[in-house]
């Protein structure tokens, strides 16, 4: 039976999802899964200043946003100083997720509103940073397009040793793709029993279009295989 069903799942309220980010600590086994991913991600990357990364997925409802506060968390749990931002300025989900502010964040920042160091927040995870969405504009692709968004993730990399970006689905929006040439690799995120296969295909080639670095997959919500339940939340493979 193929796991690619293209099933639609019921929306998950805010407090189903925050029950999903290990600053709530759900179980062992979500935890070492994204260890497992953490290790992974740190060798795909040459060590270097700063690394960046886009958390994306094919479509809605993948559970990218999920994944990409997890992934952040781990890292930053290692004594790495982390900054995680969230591009997705249309269904913005990091600050809730996070349960922290987001009045102020990138939108405001690139359209001069306020300084990066006005909308940045210090999260009750030590050494994770967060850059919530902001203020919904009304030309997304424009403002992460623009040469104030390079300028930002450039006066800021010295600061952080990793940078994750949360950005929108490949296939609804052309916002990863273009961010892609400013990262060092990217992560798709696939839902069990969920995602459509050929909805993976275009992403993958959409993204190869451009040449960008894919990481590899996290296969998101699989279910156990009796170990435990490692790897029921997460788990880290190659696209090949």
């Amino acid at each position: 039976m193929s796991l690619f069903k293209g099933k639609k799942l019921q929306e998950e309220t805010i407090e189903e999802k925050r029950s999903k980010i290990e600053l709530a600590k759900t179980n062992f086994a979500v935890s070492e899964s994204y260890k497992a991913l953490r290790t992974n991600v740190m060798f795909s990357i040459p060590k270097k200043e700063c690394r960046r990364i886009i958390v994306t997925s094919a479509l809605d409802g993948d559970g990218k946003s999920t994944n990409a506060v997890n992934l952040a968390i781990s890292i930053a749990e290692t004594g790495t100083k982390v900054l995680l931002i969230d591009c997705d300025l249309r269904r913005p989900n990091v600050a809730g997720l996070m349960n922290i502010a987001d009045k102020k964040g990138l939108s405001n920042v690139l359209t001069g509103y306020c300084s990066f160091e006005n909308a940045v927040v210090r999260s009750a995870v030590p050494n994770l940073d967060v850059l919530p969405s902001g203020e919904i504009p009304p030309n997304p692709t424009e403002l992460l397009g623009s040469s104030a968004f390079y300028e930002l993730l450039d006066s800021i990399s010295s600061n952080y040793e990793y940078v994750i970006l949360d950005t929108p689905p490949v296939n609804l929006v052309t916002d990863t793709v273009l961010l892609s040439r400013l990262v060092d690799g990217i992560i798709i995120v696939v839902r069990h029993g969920c995602t459509e296969k050929d909805g993976v295909k275009d992403a993958v080639n959409s993204l190869r279009l451009v040449d960008a670095k894919i990481l590899g997959f996290v296969y998101n919500a699989a279910e156990g295989d009796g170990k435990a339940g490692y790897g029921k939340y997460s788990r880290y493979g190659s696209y090949e």
